[in-house]
């Protein structure tokens, strides 16, 4: 243990109990969002301290995010890791400029991709239906219909990088010290124009659908599930939850899990349909959803890595992310509609 704890002011706040006798410094655990965690072995049990990036949560969304946990976890969904409470009552510390908070360290392991199998699958889809069913409890507010913003949020982006984005990328691009990345440009930016036309129709033509949105997870996939043998025991890392349609969440989770197998997505959409029906314009949004992620995910490294200037540990990981993006939209380029069925 170093000798200097960083987040000692925090735990300050926190009963004597949450103290560590041993901590791990973990860094981003894998992650890229600039949160920072420790795992934390204390007399009140294994916990997990996460620091969140400056500005990212603010405040009133992370009290939005901690209030959908704790509904959820009184309902059921205990795979979930809610935040402990500080000595006054609140979720989360206000320190050194950053958003601190404290919650149980969740067991199992992200290794579906090593260990794939229909049980899992099932597994994963009925935690997310039963997640769903649990936050559409959360706000009477929430039970209107109304078009999803992601979409909305997407469709903008789309136009963005069509008409000039995708442009200044390819313009910034060069190999630097991370020659692996700028080989991979390209081919990424020539499939976004080869396919952007298809999947803007695709968004364009559902956008304005009403559909029911409720708290959604909208960055639920393959490391943030946690597994011990064919049982989920963790569902991890809330940064994104915010009001959406469950199609996107659908699309995130077996996009990442799928990829374009068409019958695990037909098995893992059958799991979920045991558990929550899908209505007929949530059906519709989730091959929509998923084409437009694959498309923008790509784009959004390239952007952040040649546009905006961020720096990210852990290329190699990075670097395989994105020979899987090329090898789904090699597969959407095939497909008239460039989208699954």
């Amino acid at each position: 243990m170093s000798q200097t704890l960083p987040y000692a002011g925090v735990l300050a706040h926190y009963p004597v109990d949450c103290r560590p006798l041993r901590h791990t410094a973990l860094g981003g655990a894998g992650g890229f969002s600039g949160a920072a965690l420790w795992r934390m072995d204390t007399p009140a049990g294994d916990l997990c301290l996460r620091r969140w990036p400056p500005r990212k949560p603010t405040p009133a969304v992370l009290r939005f995010i901690h209030d959908v946990l704790l509904h959820c976890s009184q309902r059921g969904i205990h795979q979930i890791p809610v935040p402990l409470s500080t000595n006054g009552g609140a979720k989360f510390v206000d320190h050194a400029r950053h958003l601190w908070e404290l919650a149980p360290w969740m067991p199992g392991r992200a290794d579906y991709a090593a260990r794939p199998s229909t049980a899992r699958l099932r597994a994963a889809m009925t935690l997310l239906a039963d997640f769903h069913n649990a936050s559409q409890s959360h706000s009477e507010a929430l039970t209107r219909l109304n078009s999803s913003p992601g979409l909305a949020q997407r469709l903008q982006q789309l136009d963005d990088l069509a008409q000039v984005g995708g442009r200044a990328i390819r313009h910034h691009v060069a190999p630097g010290d991370w020659p692996e990345l700028a080989d991979r440009a390209p081919e990424l930016l020539d499939l976004f124009f080869q396919l952007v036309s298809r999947v803007r129709e695709s968004v364009q033509r559902v956008v304005s659908r009403p559909v029911r949105l409720i708290p959604c997870l909208r960055d639920v996939w393959h490391d943030h599930l946690l597994f011990d043998g064919d049982q989920v025991t963790g569902l991890v890392d809330f940064g994104a939850l915010r009001v959406e349609s469950p199609a996107g969440d659908i699309a995130r989770l077996l996009g990442s899990l799928a990829g374009d197998d068409a019958a695990t997505w037909q098995a893992g959409i059958g799991a979920y349909v045991d558990r929550r029906q899908l209505s007929e314009s949530e059906r519709i949004l989730i091959p929509v959803f998923d084409s437009s992620s694959v498309l923008l995910s790509g784009m959004n490294w390239l952007q952040w890595v040649y546009v905006d200037g961020r720096v990210f540990e852990q290329r190699e990981v990075i670097t395989d992310r994105l020979d899987a993006l090329i090898l789904r939209l090699r597969s959407m380029g095939e497909r008239p509609d460039g989208i699954i069925q």
